[in-house]
């Protein structure tokens, strides 16, 4: 009887707190993947608060590196001056901020960047980028990546 006892304590309990995690888990999804390099389309520079951005950062075109952990974000706007943006993704959609890392003509402005993302397989975002140098559009995709990978 001890034996059956221990058994069940030894055992059973564990299977039954793996099959509790997995029952609790079954309704998550994971988050989208955004993480690699974004080229900024060449609309971006069209109007003036896009144009005043690649000075800004000194570019002649706007690419972003994503870095992602979970629904954790970090995205890097390239240039000779990048600008490290700080957010998250929910679903389509990303939020990122960037407080005072930006210099103006009245001090730091905050920055923000809200985007959506295309269909299932994102390779396409639209978006705004504010503060510093007012509102600009941004179009964004991922370029196609040598041999398939991402």
């Amino acid at each position: 009887m001890r034996f059956v006892t221990l058994y069940l304590v030894l055992v059973g309990l564990p299977i039954l707190g793996v099959l509790g995690i997995l029952r609790a888990g079954q309704e998550l999804t994971a988050p989208r993947s955004v993480s690699g390099t974004w080229v900024a389309e060449t609309s971006f520079g069209a109007d003036s608060a896009g144009a005043c951005w690649l000075t800004r950062l000194g570019a002649d075109r706007l690419a972003m590196v994503v870095s992602q952990s979970g629904s954790s974000l970090e995205v890097v706007l390239q240039g000779q001056r990048p600008l490290s943006l700080l957010g998250t993704i929910q679903r389509d959609r990303l939020n990122l901020r960037s407080e005072g890392q930006f210099p103006t003509a009245s001090g730091a402005a905050a920055i923000a960047l809200e985007a959506l993302l295309g269909d299932d397989e994102p390779q396409h975002l639209t978006g705004v980028i504010d503060g510093g140098c007012g509102p600009a559009a941004l179009q964004a995709s991922r370029p196609a990546a040598a041999g398939g990978n991402r």
